[in-house]
């Protein structure tokens, strides 16, 4: 019987010291990609589209996690099931209102390990069946 591969997860995250945390927390139960930018996540998200799911920072330097999920909603549809969101609060009405319509997909930071694990698992259980085209 062959071992199926760890569901693959993108981490999106600005902050150097957040990413390697989320490395370490998810590494045991995925296979977890890094990306530093919004601008980083889109291309990878362009040239890869392998995720099964994304944890994506809402608030980052130039790209924000906003701009990343709005161009995913129009470039890959499908893939935009595929988001879980973090936050630390919003800080713009933009954002107050991303999270209202996304609330079932938001983990507020400080992170919760055992909250974080199981929405991320669950999503990316969603996802192992769907392709994206």
């Amino acid at each position: 019987m062959s071992e199926q591969a760890l569901p693959t997860i993108l981490v999106v995250d600005d902050e150097n010291h957040v990413r390697r945390s989320l490395r370490r927390v998810l590494r045991r139960d995925f296979e977890v990609v890094l990306a530093e930018s919004g601008d980083a996540a889109v291309e990878m998200l362009d040239e890869a589209q392998v995720f099964d799911a994304v944890l994506l920072d809402l608030m980052m330097r130039g790209r924000t996690g906003i701009d990343v999920y709005n161009w995913v909603s129009e470039t890959l549809p499908l893939l935009a099931e595929r988001f879980v969101f973090m936050s630390g609060g919003a800080v713009t009405d933009e954002a107050r209102d991303f999270l209202m319509r996304h609330d079932d997909r938001v983990l507020y930071k400080p992170l919760d390990t055992a909250e974080l694990r199981e929405t991320v698992g669950a999503v990316a259980a969603r996802s192992r069946g769907t392709a994206v085209v």
